[in-house]
């Protein structure tokens, strides 16, 4: 079982201890890195995958927004948290129009950050789920791209043996017998890239889901002044 990693970006060392505690103790197994300067972080970011980064909007060094705006370069389908001290509706709308997946002050309640960490980490998920599921359905497509010609091959040898008079029969048999079998397994490749299609389609409209939820409920507290 892979358990979820979350790099955690702050230049208060205390704030970076309790929120990882707090972390380790309701998400059990959750991997953390702990990282104090936003040039830190993106070597990070860069050398590996990460399902979701926490950064703090008032840095040096780049400043949050860089880091905000690199991160989501190097890693779109990664969600950014943004957790700072100092901030009011514009910082907030401007970090979410920059691709964050949520903006909270740090006095937030912890059950509600956690809320906010554990939708990022799902929505990661689910991205991951339906890329791989993408994948999956190019190579069969492409298996079946492959099948679809060697059918239309032995089809022209069977047409060309029909006119040979030796051996017709037995000849016309095994033809027969090899596009039977060639379109019997079209037809399984063709039955499994529609069921993973299906599951790809029922991951996308929950990711879906899930984004909307997020982005109302940001929207809904930059409205009402409360970030």
């Amino acid at each position: 079982m892979l358990y979820p990693s979350v790099m955690l970006v702050d230049d208060d060392a205390a704030l970076l201890i309790a929120l990882s505690d707090f972390l380790r103790f309701h998400l059990p197994g959750i991997r953390i890195d702990q990282v104090k300067f936003p040039h830190a972080a993106l070597a990070k970011i860069k050398a590996r995958p990460y399902d979701t980064v926490v950064i703090d909007l008032r840095m040096k060094e780049p400043e949050g927004f860089a880091l905000l705006r690199e991160a989501n370069a190097l890693q779109p389908d990664m969600p950014v948290v943004v957790l700072s001290g100092h901030i009011d509706a514009t910082l907030a709308s401007q970090a979410f129009k920059m691709g964050a997946h949520d903006v909270l002050p740090k006095g937030v309640n912890r059950e509600e950050f956690l809320v906010v960490l554990k939708s990022a980490l799902e929505i990661h998920r689910l991205s991951r789920a339906v890329r791989a599921r993408h994948f999956v359905i190019g190579r069969l497509c492409k298996r079946v791209e492959q099948l679809n010609r060697l059918i239309i091959c032995a089809q022209a040898r069977s047409n060309i043996m029909t006119g040979v008079q030796r051996m017709a029969s037995a000849s016309r048999a095994l033809t027969g017998k090899s596009l039977a079998s060639l379109e019997h397994a079209m037809d399984l490749l063709w039955q499994r890239a529609r069921m993973v299609e299906a599951t790809r389609d029922n991951i996308q409209q929950r990711l879906t889901a899930l984004q909307h939820e997020c982005r109302d409920r940001i929207v809904n507290r930059i409205a009402s002044g409360i970030v």
